[in-house]
C-alpha cells in the first residue's frame, strides 16, 4: 500500500495532486461526512489512484464546514479552508483495514482563523504520545501549528486518535504513509544490491591470481 491523502471538507475542493502538504503529493480523497458506521463516498484511494481497504469511523456524526474570508493561500486553502466538525469538544476517529505495520500519520487541525483554537491529538491508549496543534496560521505549513506528525504501529484492530478542542473538535485532513514507503523500500533494495555487487567486484580484483 502507498500513501493515502485525505481532505476532510466540501466535495469538489480537494488539493491539487501536485500538492504534497507535509507528506507526499498525489491523489487526494475528499470526505464530507463521517459517522459511527463509516463515511460518505466511494472507496478510499491511495496517491496513485489504487483502491484501498481503509475504513474510517467517528465517535459522533461529523459534517463539513467552510468558513468564509479565511487567510489561507490558494495552495493551502483546499486543505486548511474546510474541515469536519461535530457537536462535541472531543471525538475519536478510528482507522480500520490498514495492513499491519508502522505508519506515519500527519493530522491537520487548523480551523477558522477568526476564531483560532488549539487541538490536542492523542493515540487512544497511549497518553504519552499526545501532541498539540496551535491552529494559528502563519502563512505556511508548520509542525505543531497547522498539523502534527505521529509515527505509530498499526495492528489487526486498526488505530484510533482522540481529537479535542476547547470548542467543537474538528479535523482538516490526514496523510497516512507506510514506513518505509514502497518506493523507498525499492530504492533501498537497489542500493543494497549495488553495494553487494561493488563489494564482490573489489574482492575479486584484490584476490591473488593463480595463473602462471
Amino acid at each position: 500500500m502507498s500513501t493515502i491523502n485525505i481532505d476532510f471538507g466540501l466535495p469538489g475542493t480537494a488539493p491539487n495532486s501536485a500538492f504534497g502538504g507535509a507528506g507526499s503529493p498525489g491523489l487526494w480523497n475528499v470526505i464530507d461526512r463521517a459517522t459511527v458506521s463509516g463515511f460518505t463516498g466511494g472507496p478510499i484511494l491511495d496517491i496513485n489512484g489504487q483502491s484501498t481497504s481503509l475504513m474510517i469511523t467517528t465517535s459522533q456524526t461529523m459534517n463539513d464546514v467552510t468558513p468564509s474570508s479565511q487567510p489561507f493561500s490558494p495552495t493551502l486553502a483546499p486543505l486548511l479552508g474546510d474541515y469536519l466538525v461535530g457537536g462535541a469538544n472531543t471525538f475519536t476517529m478510528t482507522f480500520l483495514g490498514l495492513p499491519e505495520g508502522l505508519y506515519k500519520f500527519v493530522i491537520y487541525a487548523t480551523g477558522r482563523q477568526d476564531f483560532p483554537r488549539a487541538t490536542t491529538i492523542t493515540p487512544v491508549g497511549d497518553l504519552s504520545a499526545q501532541t498539540s496543534v496551535s491552529g494559528v496560521y502563519s502563512g505556511r505549513l508548520a509542525e505543531g501549528v497547522t498539523h502534527s506528525t505521529l509515527v505509530r504501529s498499526v495492528g489487526k484492530s486498526g488505530i484510533a486518535f482522540q481529537i479535542s478542542s476547547p470548542s467543537d473538535g474538528f479535523i482538516n485532513g490526514i496523510q497516512i504513509a507506510p514506513i518505509p514507503e514502497p518506493s523507498s523500500a525499492i530504492l533501498f533494495g537497489f542500493a543494497l544490491i549495488a553495494a553487494i555487487s561493488q563489494r564482490k567486484r573489489i574482492c575479486e580484483q584484490a584476490a591473488p591470481s593463480n595463473g602462471g
